[in-house]
């Protein structure tokens, strides 16, 4: 199950209120004077624009598309767009050719192709970057989705 859909929006939003309040009663048992008055409004207003901003952006990785891999083929150039495929899911990455560490031309030259190759040299710690740019996964041409290779 993945935990990034925004079913699980309103748990995530009831657990930070949860933690604030926790945290909040427990700061205020350790004064020992009289307590200032605690502005819940200000606590809502920080939450629910938090979740609001964290439930636009899970929105957005989930309006994916299925693509084949001749529509990739097509976005090979910073004009067009440069895709990639990894592990049979499709990655805009045009934003991202300039700030790659290793050069723009790596990156140009496995674009509109499957570079799950190259992704796997990547260290865990960084493909998470790579889910703000998923777009869709590969069908193929007949409508069924590709097979996985992982």
């Amino acid at each position: 199950m993945n935990i990034y859909y925004p079913i699980f929006i309103p748990i995530y939003l009831a657990l930070v209120v949860f933690l604030i309040w926790y945290a909040s009663s427990l700061a205020l048992s350790q004064i020992q004077f009289a307590p200032t008055k605690v502005s819940w409004s200000g606590i809502a207003i920080v939450v629910f624009g938090f979740a609001a901003v964290q439930y636009v952006e899970y929105s957005k990785r989930y309006q994916y598309k299925p693509y084949t891999r001749e529509e990739v083929a097509k976005h090979k150039t910073m004009e067009d767009g440069v895709w990639l495929i990894v592990n049979n899911d499709v990655y805009d990455v045009t934003d991202f050719v300039k700030k790659h560490p290793a050069g723009k031309k790596i990156i140009l030259n496995n674009s509109g192709k499957d570079a799950t190759r190259h992704y796997d040299y990547h260290l865990e710690a960084t493909k998470h970057f790579w889910r703000r740019a998923k777009i869709g996964w590969i069908v193929e041409s007949d409508g069924h989705a590709a097979e996985s290779k992982v």
